[in-house]
């Protein structure tokens, strides 16, 4: 367990945590082992993403695909979880280019977004993540119809 979770442990008889959408509505409790990967994931992606900053286009897209490769090892290791880490992390990296350079926009979509979107429904379809899945791939399908 970690600290975060230790506190809430501890605050159990005083502290409720819910979870809520993005309206602010509850949907339901969260356990504190759940609110403290929640607050890890918060904080690795925003590390990723202010390290990202200042970069080019192609910086980023390289950095992306070297990430890629970690995440592939991960995943013929069958390391799902890792390998799902760190295909997230790779999307942070997504830059289209510019509203007018399609060439550019071609690119994104073809070396990252979508192997990276597919792989990531292939990591949930190990866990048995099915639902996860079946959104993830659909975003790949909205992005290139061929995907299909």
């Amino acid at each position: 367990m970690g600290p975060i979770a230790q506190i809430f442990h501890e605050m159990k008889d005083t502290c409720t945590i819910k979870r809520v959408d993005k309206n602010q509505n509850v949907i339901g409790n969260a356990r504190p082992e759940d609110f403290e990967k929640d607050v890890n994931r918060a904080q690795r992606t925003g590390m990723i993403a202010k390290g990202l900053q200042g970069l080019s286009r192609s910086e980023k897209l390289q950095w992306a695909l070297q990430v890629k490769e970690t995440a592939n090892a991960e995943y013929r290791c069958r390391n799902f979880k890792a390998a799902a880490a760190l295909y997230n992390d790779c999307l942070l990296a997504l830059d289209f280019g510019s509203d007018s350079n399609l060439a550019e926009l071609i690119e994104s979509r073809r070396k990252l977004q979508l192997p990276i979107t597919l792989n990531l429904a292939s990591c949930m379809l190990e866990q048995g993540f099915n639902d996860k899945a079946e959104k993830i791939a659909d975003l790949a399908i909205q992005a290139d119809k061929k995907c299909a």
